[in-house]
């Protein structure tokens, strides 16, 4: 991989980014409302569910989902089949085009505050530190230890993530 290392080109990367991300923000925005629109005049979950599955791993899916519950006329599927079809009508729900409209699905379920997310490897690494020439058995120590291990692991491999 290579890194970006002049402040200028780092900029410009940010700077794209910002552009991009409002570019696909608003495509999906449009593209939800179209979805809420095929629910309402025909009880069409079909292009709901689509768009839910074609968002990306980087997209806050959770704010989507707040979004398409509140507005699109549908409600999360339960039952065998939620994972190809995570959504169904629901006819005692009525789409509201124009809160939708009002509303952008970005507004949504913010993201936390970075201080105010949890960061379990720093806590488990921290307890071990405090503990480590105390009088407690190596074994669960160890144990402890190879747990933040599995947690880090699997923190950048993206599982299990916020």
């Amino acid at each position: 991989m290579n890194y970006i290392t002049e402040a200028k080109a780092f900029k410009a990367a940010c700077d794209s980014i910002t552009k991009r991300g409002a570019k696909l923000d608003a495509d999906i925005q449009h593209a939800a409302m179209s979805a809420a629109y095929a629910v309402e005049q025909h009880g069409n979950v079909g292009y709901v569910n689509m768009l839910y599955l074609a968002l990306s791993a980087g997209t806050r899916k959770a704010a989507m989902t707040e979004w398409l519950l509140q507005f699109g006329g549908v409600v999360a599927n339960t039952e065998k089949g939620k994972t190809e079809m995570p959504f169904k009508y629901d006819r005692d729900k009525a789409v509201d085009l124009a809160g939708g409209a009002a509303t952008p699905w970005y507004d949504c379920k913010p993201d936390l505050e970075p201080d105010m997310v949890f960061d379990v490897v720093a806590a488990l690494k921290h307890i071990i530190k405090k503990a480590q020439g105390k009088n407690f058995n190596t074994l669960h120590l160890t144990k402890v230890e190879n747990l933040c291990a599995e947690l880090a692991h699997s923190a950048e491999e993206g599982v299990g993530g916020a």
